[in-house]
């Protein structure tokens, strides 16, 4: 990838126009402190479904929502990087990665659900 982000580069292309996807897992990076006594790190708020759902450590908040039963579209598992965006409209996540987003996105406060790991209580617009 990094090879033909280069050649790219090179040609001109600008890099708002280069789309990347890998298909790895880095385990998570500066997550939320959990209590030992809690059996969750927080909770997350869907505010159309009205539905509010524990987070187990170590889950994301596609595999919550999924648990729950909260429909999100997801073609992550497939290849379709981007499907499970969501807005976030309170608290903080870390996402562990944010590849599949665009900085507009980002800016208006859109999250992948798949990589979104909560610091705390969070609440999202599914």
């Amino acid at each position: 990838m990094e090879s033909v982000q280069g050649i790219l580069g090179s040609l001109g292309v600008r890099s708002e126009f280069i789309k990347r996807e890998s298909f790895k897992y880095a385990p998570p990076v500066g997550g939320a402190v959990v209590d030992a006594a809690s059996p969750f790190q927080g909770a997350i708020e869907f505010a159309r479904s009205g539905r509010v759902c524990g987070v187990p450590p170590g889950k994301t908040l596609l595999e919550v929502a999924e648990m729950c039963g909260v429909g999100i579209p997801a073609g992550c598992r497939q290849g379709r990087c981007g499907t499970c965006i969501t807005k976030l409209l309170q608290g903080d996540v870390h996402m562990d990665s944010e590849e599949g987003l665009k900085a507009r996105e980002k800016a208006e406060g859109y999250i992948l659900m798949c990589v979104a790991r909560p610091r705390g209580n969070v609440r999202v617009e599914a």
